[in-house]
């Protein structure tokens, strides 16, 4: 619900499996806005190969955890996007920038990105165009058992933003649990699909603790303060656990809004 005497979102007492634990060592990876998550520190440095799904054309997450562990592969999945996609979209916009229907901005900010895709993607960073699932259904198609079968390291990392796609890989990804140093995911439809949401973080908890909670601004919000797309962070109970709580988000210096033009949701947890 929405406090009567401030902008603040109170979550209920009903929604307490939502309240984060409170990590002091939390960090930011990725840019401000859209593309960034708050992550444990100690997951990250103790994570051996970063797993990314969903890319679409923000790679800034991997691009930042590889610089604190350079060492580390990367496998990227989207079925959306590859080196002849962003090129064939560049082609696009200079022909409508011929007849005036784009700008020259926007040209040239599909080819920073078409470059910084074959920069990025390349050696022991690997881009596969598939799209992730629980079912295969498609050759595109691949799950999380293919995924980890790819890897050779123990230590893995996790994030995830596939547009709702999430749910369905959640009992997968904890039946690797052992793997997974820590987990960034966007849930999305939070309110639609309350049940699935709520199964989903509990079955997360019961091997990793919620460190960070982010809403995003660009969508709704319920009326018991949830926002309908929320960025989540996890962090393995053999790495780190406490039973102190952060009752107040966002965090300032590390939280970011998605949108720049608008404030970020401010929510507080009652215990």
């Amino acid at each position: 619900m929405i406090s009567s005497n401030s902008n603040t979102f109170v979550i209920g007492k009903g929604l307490n499996w939502l309240t984060p634990k409170k990590n002091d060592n939390l960090i930011r990876l990725g840019t401000e806005n859209d593309g960034g998550y708050i992550v444990c520190r100690d997951s990250v440095l103790k994570t051996n190969f970063l797993v990314s799904m969903g890319v679409n054309d923000d790679w800034s997450f991997d691009e930042d955890f590889l610089k604190l562990r350079p060492e580390i592969g990367i496998h990227a999945y989207d079925y959306s996007i590859s080196k002849k996609i962003f090129n064939r979209k560049t082609l696009k916009l200079l022909k409508r920038l011929f007849y005036g229907k784009s700008k020259i901005s926007d040209v040239q900010r599909n080819y920073r990105i078409t470059k910084s895709y074959q920069t990025f993607f390349q050696g022991k960073v690997i881009h596969f165009q598939e799209r992730v699932t629980d079912t295969i259904q498609a050759n595109l198609d691949v799950n999380v058992d293919t995924i980890f079968s790819r890897i050779a390291a123990r230590e893995v990392f996790i994030k995830i933003d596939i547009e709702g796609g999430e749910y369905a890989l959640i009992d997968s990804l904890v039946a690797n649990s052992d793997r997974i140093t820590g987990m960034a995911i966007e849930f999305h439809q939070t309110s639609k699909l309350r049940p699935e949401f709520e199964r989903a973080i509990k079955k997360i908890q019961e091997k990793f603790e919620l460190i960070h909670l982010h809403g995003n601004n660009v969508g709704p919000i319920a009326e018991d303060g949830i926002p309908d797309a929320l960025e989540i962070s996890f962090v393995n109970k053999s790495i780190w656990t406490s039973t102190e709580y952060r009752l107040k988000l966002p965090i300032d210096g590390l939280d970011s809004p998605n949108d720049p033009l608008k404030a970020d949701y401010p929510m507080t947890f009652s215990l």
